[in-house]
């Protein structure tokens, strides 16, 4: 079996667009904010999450799992002009979470529209099935130049026994998902809540190989000379803290579009988490969609530990924006 893993992913946000634009009125780098920056600040929304409301972590159930592939796709791209597309594609999955109610059989339609370097965007439906409800989805996602990364986030409604509840989640596939094989493995991982906004109790736990689940949401506050400063809540307290990240972008393309990385360093309660190379797409300007994903090893008490990140958002973006997160923490290998 071939394990192609969907990570999770903290991390940088790109200094392009109206985020290039963006300043905290919380002084919490060392460096102080951009001149620039702060008389430019405008008028920002409501903390979103894809155009949705944030939730506390007290209301999020954090989930984590893994899919393996029964059905590849098999749809091959038609040119379009300098790119190609594809258009009603299907693949099928079936899936282990950490939370036995988001686990089965997940059938997948996807459209993408790719640029001639090989990135591009990516829309469709999933339906997850098992004995006792499903989940009715729709979904986004970013491809990376190369086809390198391809970057998804779904939203999920519950019915039959899971009626009332919702569910999100982010994956990564590392490749071309045209050129996956049965038995491939995608990782993902997500959180449930529920409509009235009180907690959700978890049900049917299964085991994850060692991985305990997270999420939460991370609050922009600052852009300084060079850092800019997230400060994490999240439902372990192992990796909230103040962040900080230092974003490396590629020049955009003619639609605004373009991938990004850098690092960045999470202080926690009783250690450091350190990535030294996140990943990240922004898409074109017409959406403002943004996919990262980032590995970070812990030091201190965290030692020997691995902690996984995913976050996924829109412009606009600017102080104190709410960006969820989801991801894992486990043993370093």
């Amino acid at each position: 079996m071939r394990a192609r893993i969907a990570r999770s992913f903290v991390v940088l946000v790109l200094v392009s667009g109206s985020l290039a634009a963006c300043s905290g009125s919380e002084a919490e780098t060392g460096g102080g904010n951009s001149p620039s920056a702060v008389a430019s600040i405008a008028a920002f929304p409501s903390p979103v999450k894809g155009g949705l409301p944030v939730p506390d972590p007290s209301a999020m159930l954090p989930v984590v799992g893994q899919e393996t592939v029964v059905e590849a796709a098999t749809a091959s791209p038609e040119p379009v002009g300098d790119g190609s597309h594809i258009r009603d594609a299907t693949a099928t999955y079936e899936g282990t979470m950490s939370d036995a109610r988001v686990s089965g059989t997940r059938t997948v339609t996807a459209n993408l529209d790719q640029r001639a370097d090989g990135s591009g965007s990516m829309w469709g439906t999933s339906v997850i099935r098992n004995d006792n409800g499903s989940w009715s989805g729709t979904w986004t996602g970013l491809i990376s130049k190369g086809s390198e990364h391809r970057y998804f986030f779904e939203d999920f409604v519950g019915a039959g026994a899971y009626e009332g509840l919702t569910y999100h989640r982010n994956s990564l596939w590392a490749g071309d998902p045209t050129e996956a094989v049965p038995g491939d493995v995608l990782q993902t991982s997500g959180w449930l809540e529920k409509a009235d906004g009180s907690a959700v109790q978890p049900s049917q736990v299964q085991t994850s190989g060692g991985q305990i689940p997270v999420s939460g949401f991370a609050t922009f506050k600052s852009a300084g000379a060079r850092a800019w400063v997230f400060r994490n809540t999240m439902t372990d307290p192992r990796v909230s803290g103040l962040m900080s990240s230092i974003p490396i972008g590629d020049p955009k393309r003619e639609d605004g579009s373009t991938d990004y990385g850098g690092t960045f360093k999470l202080d926690g309660p009783e250690g450091t988490w350190v990535c030294s190379r996140a990943i990240g797409s922004r898409g074109a300007d017409t959406g403002g969609e943004h996919t990262n994903y980032c590995e970070a090893k812990g030091t201190g008490a965290y030692e020997g530990l691995v902690y996984h990140s995913h976050w996924h958002f829109f412009e606009p973006f600017g102080p104190d924006t709410r960006i969820a997160s989801t991801g894992w923490i486990e043993p370093a290998t």
